[in-house]
């Protein structure tokens, strides 16, 4: 039996001679059906893979859908807790200055507890500064 070297793949090799004229042997006419048969096979890959591409866009759509409702609800859940926390201090400042018991009573009721910052010391020569923003602490 001869083997084949690398000289034998040119186009005097017997296997392209045989392809290019029509030799009717076995392995001829195995290897025109094979050829026949490659551009349907390779075609029948490519509309597997389209098929696998849009299932797989599919789910990614969904995924990013979700995703993106996560982030949204994250954003609001920030933009609301500033303006809670806005609201809690106006509502210490309410309740410090009108000195209302039962305002104080529905903060802490909701757990938000509140404390007079110390007024800074003055001297004899500084001015006298308004007093201080209470501090708000708790919620939900």
């Amino acid at each position: 039996m001869r083997k084949w070297g690398w000289k034998d793949r040119t186009p005097d090799s017997t296997l392209f001679r045989c392809v290019e004229t029509g030799f009717d042997s076995m392995s001829n006419r195995l290897w025109r059906a094979w050829l026949g048969r490659l551009p349907t096979i390779f075609a029948g890959l490519c509309l597997l893979l389209v098929m696998v591409n849009g299932v797989l866009i599919l789910a990614n759509r969904s995924t990013q859908i979700e995703v993106n409702g996560r982030v949204q609800y994250l954003n609001q859940t920030v933009q609301l807790e500033r303006v809670l926390q806005t609201l809690a201090r106006e509502m210490a400042t309410s309740a410090l200055s009108k000195k209302n018991d039962k305002l104080n009573q529905v903060l802490e009721a909701n757990g938000i507890r509140y404390e007079v910052a110390p007024a800074a010391a003055t001297d004899a020569g500084t001015p006298v500064q308004a007093p201080a923003m209470p501090s708000v602490t708790g919620g939900r």
